[in-house]
């Protein structure tokens, strides 16, 4: 498991915008119940008989300053489940960026997460799963001992399309032989 901080806060706009524009909808139908229930107990507890002007008087100093405070903890709510959602948004970035690498033909290396991330089976999935395909495949041109640092090679191109593997892996749009 690696430490370091990642040094992105937003990691992918799309899915961590979505959540932060559900965060702010669900801030503001919070401070707006909370404004209509401040001026509910005013009314009921102040005297219900009472003109509006004095009611609103006595709460609207109440009212600014719950504003106030919410407006002020809303970016810390955003920071916050910006964080915590580069705890899911993050390993997923990194589990798609690896599979890019692998249908690029690179090299793979076995993958490791942060430690405070979720899914850390993911990774260890992935591995076992790349490990389980080098050796099904024979070896030949695909294998931890054939790479240094222990990674896997993956044949591209054409390779794929006459070598030693089409037998093993049939494509669609080529007849098997």
């Amino acid at each position: 498991m690696s430490r370091e901080q990642r040094s992105r806060l937003v990691i992918e706009p799309e899915i961590q915008y979505a959540l932060i524009r559900q965060l702010c909808g669900q801030w503001f139908l919070h401070l707006v119940a909370s404004l209509i229930l401040l001026g509910m107990l005013q009314v009921l507890l102040g005297g219900y008989f009472r003109p509006w002007s004095e009611h609103w008087q006595q709460i609207w100093p109440t009212l600014a300053s719950l504003t106030l405070a919410m407006l002020c903890l809303l970016p810390v709510y955003i920071r916050n489940s910006l964080k915590l959602s580069n705890r899911f948004v993050g390993p997923i970035h990194r589990f798609r960026s690896e599979l890019r690498t692998i249908a690029g033909g690179k090299q793979y290396e076995p993958i490791h997460f942060r430690d405070a991330d979720f899914w850390p089976a993911l990774a260890r999935e992935l591995d076992e799963a790349m490990d389980a395909l080098a050796n099904r495949s024979g070896g030949a041109n695909v294998g931890a001992g054939n790479v240094p640092g222990g990674g896997i090679v993956f044949p591209t191109g054409d390779s794929l399309n006459g070598g030693a593997l089409d037998g093993d892996f049939p494509r669609p749009d080529h007849p098997a032989s």
